[in-house]
């Protein structure tokens, strides 16, 4: 009968420390490989982060058109789009009338842009 106690208690302590090993090892997300791609555009996106986060949108869209225009020329969608987002979000800071032009620009991106981020920029969706 006294083995019992000392058995959960046993059990219990050895579970105790175990669990934050199992925990940490259950993590969601893997890391995204670091390229000299990734690592590039990374660390001029955390300059227009850090530019429009300081209320300077227009010196942010200067890097932003840079990152657009080196992953057009890359061929990198993800990086194009991503670009296409925040240049249309942060011109909407100063610019009037960006309704308007927003979709003129996307509009004209639409048409030259290639099969998937054609399909991403377009996204009709049918209503029921």
């Amino acid at each position: 009968m006294k083995t019992r106690p000392f058995l959960y208690f046993t059990l219990c302590l050895t579970f105790s420390f175990l669990q934050p090993v199992l925990l940490h090892s259950q993590t969601s997300g893997v890391p995204k490989p670091k390229t000299e791609k990734n690592t590039g555009y990374d660390k001029q996106w955390k300059q227009v982060d850090s530019l429009s986060n300081a209320g300077l949108p227009k010196s942010a869209i200067e890097i932003v058109d840079r990152i657009y225009f080196l992953s057009k020329m890359e061929n990198n969608k993800p990086q194009y789009i991503k670009s296409l987002i925040y240049r249309f979000k942060l011109q909407s800071d100063f610019q009037e009338d960006i309704l308007v032009s927003t979709i003129r620009d996307l509009k004209s991106e639409i048409k030259t842009s290639t099969e998937p981020v054609h399909q991403i920029l377009t996204d009709r969706k049918s209503v029921v």
